[in-house]
């Protein structure tokens, strides 16, 4: 075979390589559930899963009527064939990655102060649209996984994956928030201090352990329901650590 024509496939192969990177964009960080990929300054959302479309609808639902209200991407197209949503992209630093820095304490009175602010709007304004009856708005995954902090540490520019949204009871985001806290830090007691600092209220331990054994309860049983034993098994064993917690 003629040399030359060796070396253009294989810088005809590293080209093809090359495009398929920079068109498929940059995977971000926490997207465990979904594909969520950074494109031409664009956020791509790809529902994966036997319930992407709901997922994704509700999510789309927050978006719009949220918007204005709370700090949250700006919903841009949606293509709901692909199960795919696209969103503008904040610029931010996730709260989970700063967990161990020295403005933790300042960012969970942030995240204290925004997980308010979302309880105080109207439940109304979701009431009928989607899941639950309950007096309060609930992200459904509210942690430091999904919040985004300004590049000066000052604000809290986002709150991101709104797939789970639903009206429930004040608890549920907060208690996912430290179970997320407790799970990663070890200093997560004085850090829920700064939490509930800007929360305004320290609801009781025992209301607070109960609620996050509820939920890792819940997450088990759907493990289980889909004969997932290798997630089933790891919250299980999340679980146990839970149990332990103290206050």
């Amino acid at each position: 075979m003629n040399p030359i024509f060796k070396i253009s496939s294989k810088i005809r192969r590293l080209l093809r390589i090359l495009f398929r990177k920079v068109y498929s964009g940059k995977r971000l960080k926490y997207g465990y559930t979904n594909h969520t990929k950074k494109r031409n300054g664009k956020v791509f959302k790809h529902y994966i899963g036997n319930d992407a479309a709901t997922r994704m609808e509700l999510e789309v639902c927050a978006l719009r009527e949220l918007s204005g209200k709370v700090k949250i991407p700006e919903l841009e197209s949606l293509n709901k064939e692909k199960h795919q949503i696209c969103m503008n992209f904040i610029n931010g630093i996730h709260a989970m990655d700063l967990l161990h820095s020295d403005y933790s304490m300042q960012i969970q009175n942030l995240c204290g102060k925004a997980l308010r602010e979302l309880q105080e709007i109207s439940p109304e304004t979701l009431r009928g649209k989607v899941p639950g009856g309950g007096p309060i708005i609930v992200n459904g995954d509210f942690s430091v996984k999904n919040i985004l902090v300004s590049q000066d540490y000052s604000k809290i520019v986002a709150v991101l994956d709104w797939e789970q949204v639903h009206l429930g009871n004040k608890l549920e985001d907060l208690c996912w928030h430290e179970l997320v806290l407790r799970l990663n830090s070890p200093q997560a007691s004085e850090l829920m201090n700064a939490f509930f600092e800007g929360y305004g209220e320290i609801p009781p331990w025992k209301a607070r352990q109960k609620g996050m054994l509820h939920r890792l309860d819940k997450i088990i049983a759907e493990a289980a329901n889909e004969n997932n034993s290798e997630t089933t098994l790891f919250w299980q064993n999340k679980r146990v650590v839970a149990e332990s917690f103290q206050e």
